[in-house]
Parts: structure tokens; sequence; C-alpha cells
């Protein structure tokens, strides 16, 4: 529902966590049907199934942005689409 105001507490939203980052946000929008995997699992904020009964799907860990590859000086004109002699020498 895009036009619904809600304001996010933890005991809104359906996990075991028990808080959230964004407790007291004020927001506008809201889904009213959360599915996944083809079934319901939220409908008009209540739970539609068993706590603990999704599926943990393990992935791997990226490497830290501060290992991963960045673009160096000299490929800024490349990156920004500039091009002559003026961006070659630099």
């Amino acid at each position: 529902n895009p036009e619904r105001e809600t304001t996010i507490t933890a005991a809104l939203l359906h996990d075991n966590v028990g808080y959230t980052p964004y407790e007291g946000r004020q927001i506008r929008g809201w889904p009213e049907v959360v599915t996944s995997r083809g079934r319901v699992v939220v409908s008009e904020g209540e739970l539609k199934v068993a706590r603990g009964s999704g599926r943990f799907i393990a992935r791997q860990c990226p490497a830290p942005a501060s290992l991963a590859q960045r673009p160096t000086r000299s490929h800024l004109p490349g990156l920004l689409g500039l091009k002559g002699k003026a961006w070659e020498s630099q």
C-alpha cells in the first residue's frame, strides 16, 4: 500500500532479532502481502507461517571494499567518456 503511513517498531517486524536500526522512523508505503517461494508469509500484518520455517541460503562473503580493485586516476577520463590529447597526458 503506497499510501499507508507507518512508524517502524521492532514489534511490527517478523524476525528473530528483536530490534531494528529504523526504530521510530516514520515511513510512507508498506507491503500488504509478503511471499516467499510462492507461499504467503505475511498478510495484513499477520504472520501466516510457523516461525523458523524459512530456509537459510549460504552465500560467499565478498571481499572488503578496501581490498576490492578500484579504478586508478588514469582510468577516470575513460569512465567519464572524456577523449583527446589533453586527457591522454594526465
